[in-house]
């Protein structure tokens, strides 16, 4: 009997010590199994989690129930909130705007309250960009322009003091692909006129922090020449006609005629040929300086008549007639 007690104690302690080992070490087969039960399991669709650019983007995840976790990393703008341990909840948040136009990338570390096993989450959060054509070139005259914004945030335009544009529709648009279409104003300078449009984020919409888009507008100078064909400027008494060539890139209005010279338009834009009437002239000789404006830019054009003879002495005596007696 006391050898029977001797073999069952033997026995008992070797399976004792195979158990206490196994315990005492996770290498061991028995204990990576030991320790895959108490590894956080969370769903493939999130362990990559993206934000957009704004802060209250928030996304839920579920982790498995029954283990005990903690977070023991994440980048500074992420928020966790956690449902105690085990709950199988957890919301992850952004706590504020990317103030670059570059994607912000980070990782998430849950760790096990046992066997410490790491599960890794990354996450991302997309800048605010706006995006547009850098340059819209505008000739002299009036004109219109349309082109493409491209943004991830509401936008606005920022038109003060803009003596450019004379409308621009829509003047603010959505996260998206916008056609803007703007509307100039004639330039009445005589040099090149460079305005910058600012497209901002629209503050309402909870972005403040996004670089604006700055849209260089530019028009041309304007160009004004004249030139009568024939250089036909001097008319007799019976008058004529002549034609007057002007070459421009914007509005022109002919100024200070005198009445006996009649254009058959006073106005009109870009080149164009303009026939005067001259009327006969039964005064004395007379001449008339005109000028053509388009905006600050004038040219001037001199033509003359010659009046009808003026009346000499002898034109004024009386014939004298002799009675015969």
């Amino acid at each position: 009997m006391k050898r029977y007690y001797t073999y069952f104690k033997v026995v008992v302690i070797a399976l004792y010590s195979v158990l206490l080992t196994a315990c005492s070490d996770d290498t061991l087969p028995y204990g990576e199994l030991v320790a895959d039960t108490f590894q956080i399991d969370v769903a493939q669709e999130d362990r990559h989690l993206t934000f957009d650019v704004d802060r209250s983007a928030s996304i839920y995840l579920k982790v498995k129930e029954g283990v005990s976790w903690y977070v023991s990393s994440k980048p500074d703008w992420i928020s966790m909130t956690e449902y105690g341990s085990g709950s199988g909840n957890l919301t992850v948040s952004v706590i504020e705007d990317n103030n670059s136009d570059v994607v912000r990338q980070g990782v998430i570390s849950l760790t096990t309250g046992r066997f410490n096993n790491v599960t890794e989450i990354d996450v991302e959060q997309t800048g605010g960009y706006i995006k547009a054509q850098e340059v819209l070139e505008f000739p002299a005259m009036s004109d219109s322009k349309t082109f493409a914004v491209e943004s991830n945030v509401s936008w606005r335009f920022s038109t003060n003091n803009n003596s450019l544009i004379e409308t621009a529709n829509p003047k603010n648009g959505s996260p998206g692909i916008t056609m803007v279409t703007i509307q100039s104003k004639t330039n009445t300078k005589a040099t090149d006129d460079i305005e910058n449009l600012t497209i901002e984020p629209d503050y309402s919409g909870g972005v403040s922090s996004v670089t604006p888009w700055i849209l260089q507008l530019k028009r041309e100078k304007v160009i004004l020449e004249t030139e009568i064909i024939n250089n036909n400027t001097w008319f007799t008494t019976a008058g004529g006609s002549f034609i007057l060539n002007i070459k421009s890139n914007s509005n022109w209005m002919i100024n200070n005629l005198d009445s006996w010279l009649k254009p058959n338009a006073y106005s009109g834009s870009k080149n164009q040929n303009i026939t005067f009437i001259v009327e006969n002239n039964t005064g004395l000789s007379r001449s008339c300086t005109f000028c053509v404006e388009s905006g600050e830019v004038q040219t001037f054009i001199w033509i003359g008549q010659e009046g009808m003879p003026i009346p000499t002495e002898d034109d004024n005596i009386t014939p004298q007639y002799i009675q015969k007696k």
